[in-house]
């Protein structure tokens, strides 16, 4: 792993887990070119994706299959939690339906990164 990380020598950590973490995506037709764009370079940039509330703009299947493309191809865990935009259509299976369907890389159920004693569970459960 090392060169991976750029701040390893300066930081003095021998492991290190890269996070993005976001939140209020609110995802939309009219939001798509833009969490698209935002989802383009994040496997280079990250070991873990954690998205935190308010992945749709009003609770609509449809605007989490926006993020369902955007996470559609990539290798990394993401994990995410609903926010209050996310039930305000009361579709939150459905959603999490799309939102799991649409991640086809490492299982969102559980991921170990960097260190045995950290791991992340799934919080769409």
């Amino acid at each position: 792993m090392q060169g991976r990380f750029r701040f390893l020598k300066k930081c003095n950590i021998g492991r290190v887990i890269r996070i993005a973490a976001a939140g209020d995506v609110h995802a939309s037709e009219a939001t798509r070119d833009r969490v698209l764009s935002a989802f383009e370079r994040v496997a280079d940039e990250a070991d873990v994706v954690l998205l935190a509330g308010d992945l749709t703009t009003t609770g609509e299947p449809e605007q989490a299959a926006v993020l369902a493309e955007a996470c559609r191809d990539l290798p990394i865990p993401v994990f995410t939690v609903f926010g209050n935009h996310d039930v305000h259509a009361g579709k939150q299976d459905d959603i999490k339906a799309l939102v799991r369907a649409g991640h086809s890389g490492k299982p969102v159920d559980r991921a170990r990164l960097a260190d045995p004693d950290v791991a992340l569970a799934d919080l769409l459960t």
